[in-house]
């Protein structure tokens, strides 16, 4: 059984089939995709376009078409996700329109799974031999108690109730967050909207969507900043794992690279000391510009109280550490308030006992479980968690789906029961370690590094992150051509039929790669840099 039927869940199940299980997908939605289901509404406006360019919002052996954007769109994604599943699974392998009500482990190591069926208006039961919960982490909108709201005569939304700006005509809006979402949603409503404040809890490097390759040379090209940060070394310890906790040194070299490509953070506290405070980034090609012309005001701190009069008052975050109440900021004749305050998971269908032995925490924005690797726990035996942090990624919901099928169905080796718990463990530490870092994998390329060469890809290998030097999924379904040297004839001749996606990964991206140097994006770049007072 396989709950949900988004990226991780598709993942899942191709992965599950091809390993010669029988895969039931369920989901409470009538289609596939997850919070990419235009039905969702937990992807905000159509829009709004994704902040991953298409080399890395993808499978590594499912590529996007060349005549989709660079940065694909909401009916994009759902496109490819419907895509991807109508080419590996059939309907047989799905249960939609149902939702998950109790799972209960049984004698012999299986799992009974209890769902209510939306057509027939009835509950069913079947037991599965494994589950895995890729139900995912934006299930259910978080939103702050605020004092005051009953009597508040505007309207108070949530991000995920968001879907288009022309709704926010000529009013005055209050943005909630420093959050990827609200960072967009300030920007599009800032296009029709009389005035928007984005009220940011805390500061923001908000970064455009095409960045320099680098600082070394005057021609260099802009390239999609995914492709121009998610860059492997040439040179890496054997074996070298993720970085869990960002040091001082960390924090100093984030903030010095940040600092130099973009001039410095919006909404920053000249009180705080801000070579210990985490960078925290945003996508955006139009905010910079739009708080240069005033469109957006940004305004450093929280809001605390909204009034029976329209009013929202502020408190930054100084004041909420020295408790001064005397210099609170109020915004007067506010139309509406969007709360861009986050999500949390919906796991009340497993057993209450289990979740205390997750060390679950629904209020957690960063990893409300502590499992080994993200995945698996000891007391939940043939059970597998997939995608279930904050912002796993494409290429990381990939790799786990294809490290749970292997380990749930033998073949990969599992780990020991003590290496599980010190995983546990370092899981704990990085949940509670301050200061806290934007994201659980904040050292991106080191995640999924650390899970490819789980599957054996050989990351530590001189020519192959030669091959793969930008992070790429594709690069993953890669092996060295010499391994072919080392297989009997069965596996060579299997290996020559098969397709080459990391050959297909890295053609495409070098035919990109060679418009680009041509200049494309430059004036794009200049024109934001023109805005402003001179």
């Amino acid at each position: 059984a396989i709950l949900g039927a988004g990226p991780s869940g598709l993942a899942v199940g191709k992965e599950a089939l091809q390993a010669g299980v029988r895969p039931i997908i369920f989901d409470s939605s009538n289609k596939v995709g997850g919070i990419w289901n235009p039905v969702s509404n937990r992807a905000w406006s159509h829009s709004l376009k994704t902040n991953l360019s298409k080399f890395t919002c993808c499978y590594s052996d499912f590529h996007w078409s060349k005549d989709v954007d660079m940065y694909p769109s909401r009916a994009d994604v759902h496109s490819y996700l419907s895509n991807y599943s109508n080419q590996f699974l059939k309907s047989e392998h799905f249960s939609l329109e149902s939702t998950i009500k109790a799972l209960e482990p049984v004698k012999d190591g299986r799992w009974q799974v209890t769902w209510y069926e939306h057509s027939n208006k009835e509950n069913k039961t079947d037991t599965f031999d494994f589950v895995v919960v890729s139900t995912g982490f934006y299930s259910l909108p978080s939103t702050p108690l605020l004092t005051g709201l009953s009597l508040f005569p505007g309207q108070v939304i949530h991000s995920s109730e968001y879907t288009n700006p022309k709704a926010f005509n000529d009013k005055t809006v209050v943005v909630c967050g420093s959050s990827f979402s609200a960072i967009e949603i300030a920007a599009d409503i800032a296009r029709y909207g009389n005035k928007v404040y984005n009220i940011l809890p805390k500061e923001v490097y908000i970064l455009p969507r095409y960045i320099p390759e680098s600082f070394s040379r005057k021609d260099v090209p802009f390239l999609p900043y995914d492709l121009a940060m998610f860059r492997r070394k040439p040179v890496v310890e054997p074996g070298l794992s993720e970085r869990l906790l960002l040091g001082d040194e960390d924090i100093l070299k984030s903030r010095g690279y940040f600092d130099r490509l973009l001039g410095g953070p919006i909404g920053s506290n000249e009180t705080e000391e801000k070579e210990l405070i985490p960078v925290h980034v945003a996508i955006s090609d139009s905010y910079n510009v739009l708080v240069e012309a005033n469109r957006v005001i940004p305004i450093n701190g929280r809001v605390s109280e909204v009034t029976a009069d329209g009013d929202v008052v502020i408190t930054s975050r100084h004041q909420e550490k020295t408790k001064n109440e005397k210099k609170k900021k109020i915004l007067s004749n506010i139309d509406t308030v969007i709360l861009a305050t986050g999500y949390s998971p919906q796991l009340s269908f497993l057993p209450s006992s289990l979740l205390s032995k997750l060390s679950y925490d629904p209020s957690d924005p960063f990893s409300p479980l502590l499992l080994d690797r993200d995945m698996f726990h000891p007391d939940a035996p043939n059970m597998a968690f997939v995608g279930m942090y904050r912002d796993p990624h494409f290429p990381a919901m990939d790799l786990q789906a294809r490290i749970a099928v292997g380990t749930l169905t033998g073949s990969l080796p599992p780990l020991t029961i003590k290496k599980q718990k010190e995983n546990i463990e370092k899981s704990r530490i990085r949940r509670y370690h301050k200061p806290r870092a934007q994201l659980p994998h904040n050292d991106y390329i080191g995640h999924l590094d650390s899970l490819g060469r789980e599957l054996g890809v050989p990351v530590d290998e001189f020519e192959w992150r030669k091959r793969n030097e930008t992070l790429i999924p594709s690069g993953f379904r890669d092996m060295n051509p010499t391994d072919l040297n080392n297989e009997n004839e069965v596996l060579k001749e299997k290996k020559e039929r098969e397709i080459d996606h990391a050959d297909i990964g890295r053609k495409a991206l070098e035919i990109e790669r060679k418009e680009f140097v041509k200049g494309r994006r430059v004036a794009a770049a200049v024109f934001r840099a023109l805005h402003g007072h001179w």
